[in-house]
């Protein structure tokens, strides 16, 4: 799969949002002086269908965007198994414990686990449902960018080791059965049942990735007893924007706000007091190298996540207040702290566009 790199763009805060443009395999130089380092912008061109995401290193000054639809599961070295959220992914249990039993009819009232939205790499659907080796289950394939259902596959691990991970996996019906060994690396290796291959996703060094992930939106369906029907009064799930921590352990993120706004709760309430705010009510210029420790941080992939938006009412009309009061500061892999805030969700008119601004603290 193709790469793309593009230069964060090294531009204050009174350029124009969308008139900065990017250069290939090129990086932003740190000035000496705190009081000389520039606040610099990037878009991330996520786009209104959730095609991409894109990756981004603070302490080299690079993105990469990666494509959303090309792998369905990811492997790592510590026995952790994800789905891809950003294309609706999910896991199913069906009844039959016989992988050549199961057909296209096995689908058929079965619960529907994803991957927690919070990237907790604990609550993985795999890692917190119970899954288990030899044991035969469903894949859904999730979606395509127009939306378009991609159908399942029965699959099972065999192995989940910290050297390689081996799955036997076929359409419902028995055709196209393969069995595949992942050889595994350094982070995660991504692997696409559709096409049978690891894709390459995600850089070598990056601290935060703007992406596309399955959230739920109403009540679980196993809450509601007979009256439930899934995806029109209970788990309906939908694609959304959120901000991921890398989560190698080492990179770390705060939220932080004014004092007096720091209890203002996300709603799509026009009029509530928090979506009165703009950017001349953020703490963003008192946070500096020298108070920045005050600050609470921590390894949670979501401590960003989707907290710099919300979508207003009515929500058919697709507008989003950008909570661009609010600060967020990254300490990445180097131990450099970097604070950033967010200033718009939309580009000409679509949304999918997140921008916003950071500095590095020294």
């Amino acid at each position: 799969m193709k790469l793309f790199k593009t230069t964060i763009f090294s531009s204050i805060l009174l350029c124009s949002l969308f008139a900065c443009e990017s250069s290939d395999e090129t990086t932003t130089p740190t000035p000496p002086d705190d009081e000389n380092v520039e606040s610099k912008l990037i878009t991330a061109d996520i786009t209104s269908n959730f095609s991409h995401q894109v990756f981004v290193d603070f302490n080299t000054g690079t993105t990469t965007r990666t494509e959303t639809n090309t792998w369905e599961l990811a492997f790592n070295k510590e026995g952790v198994v994800q789905s891809n959220t950003g294309k609706k992914v999910a896991l199913l249990m069906p009844t039959e414990t016989d992988f050549d039993a199961i057909n296209e009819a096995s689908v058929s009232g079965l619960q529907y686990f994803y991957d927690d939205e919070s990237a907790d790499l604990t609550l993985t659907a795999w890692n917190r449902e119970n899954f288990e080796l030899n044991k035969p289950y469903i894949l859904d394939l999730g979606i395509n960018e127009l939306a378009k259902a991609l159908g399942f596959k029965k699959f099972i691990i065999t192995e989940n080791s910290a050297s390689q991970s081996i799955i036997r996996f076929a359409d419902l019906d028995g055709q196209n059965e393969q069995t595949t060994t992942i050889e595994k690396g350094n982070g995660f290796v991504y692997f696409s049942a559709i096409n049978n291959q690891t894709v390459e996703v995600e850089p070598a060094n990056w601290d935060i990735v703007l992406k596309p992930v399955t959230v739920r939106t109403g009540a679980p369906c196993f809450t509601m007893g007979p009256a439930a029907v899934p995806g029109v009064n209970c788990d309906i799930m939908r694609l959304n924007t959120s901000v991921i921590l890398n989560q190698n352990g080492s990179v770390k993120g705060a939220k932080s706000t004014k004092a007096d706004f720091a209890d203002y709760e996300a709603t799509d309430e026009t009029d509530a007091p928090i979506n009165q705010l703009t950017i001349e009510d953020s703490n963003f210029e008192e946070i500096t190298a020298d108070n920045v420790g005050n600050n609470e941080f921590t390894t949670k992939g979501d401590v960003i996540g989707k907290e710099w938006f919300h979508i207003l009412q009515p929500h058919r009309d697709g507008v989003y207040k950008v909570y661009s009061h609010i600060s967020f500061i990254v300490n990445d892999e180097e131990g450099n702290n970097y604070k950033l805030r967010f200033l718009a969700y939309t580009k000409d008119g679509q949304n999918g566009y997140p921008t916003f601004e950071y500095k590095l603290l020294q």
